[in-house]
């Protein structure tokens, strides 16, 4: 029982207290990472919350979230970005557009880092089998289908023409091979 009342009201503190942001993240939160890049130099704000060998409690996770917060500061932080930062960063986006593409599809083409081939998908190993790679991008364009603004009709058709080739290209790869003969020709 008194276990019981602890877990209770230590949670019941977190949400009074805690940080609405912070919600299911043990990350920093946006504003954190935001006065950081106010008070300092950018590529010290990178290195500190995008670590490039970690994703979990990074700011990356912040991002995929989707939150239009934190979106707004991938956008920012991609300006000073290079290397596994930006990949970080796109990837992040892309994971955030299946669960919020109103707020990541303005962005798409909007510079070349965030062109549709960058932030339309979040990243998807060629290391874990095709069925499994084409159910997140089906994941992602369905989210992106979901999405009926006509403002943002341009960058819509941008993600799903990338999703479409990709698709058809993993359709391609998972299609069983005819058996060639050692010859080459097919039997």
């Amino acid at each position: 029982m008194i276990k019981v009342s602890s877990a209770i009201l230590i949670g019941t503190f977190m949400m009074v207290y805690g940080h609405p942001s912070q919600a299911g993240r043990a990350g920093p939160c946006v504003e954190t990472v935001e006065a950081s890049l106010k008070a300092r130099n950018p590529k010290d704000t990178l290195e500190k919350y995008f670590n490039c060998e970690k994703y979990e409690g990074s700011a990356y996770e912040g991002i995929a979230s989707g939150s239009k917060k934190w979106v707004q500061l991938a956008e920012e932080m991609l300006q000073h970005s290079d290397a596994c930062y930006t990949e970080g960063i796109q990837a992040s986006l892309g994971k955030a557009m299946q669960r919020a593409p109103k707020n990541v599809l303005p962005l798409v083409d909007k510079t070349p880092t965030l062109s549709a081939s960058y932030i339309c998908l979040p990243f998807i190993s060629n290391e874990i089998p095709i069925r499994q790679q084409l159910a997140e991008v089906a994941k992602s364009r369905l989210a992106i289908q979901g999405m009926h603004d006509d403002r943002l009709q341009t960058q819509k058709a941008a993600c799903l023409k990338f999703i479409k080739s990709l698709e058809v290209n993993l359709n391609i790869q998972a299609s069983p091979k005819p058996p060639q003969s050692l010859n080459g020709n097919q039997p």
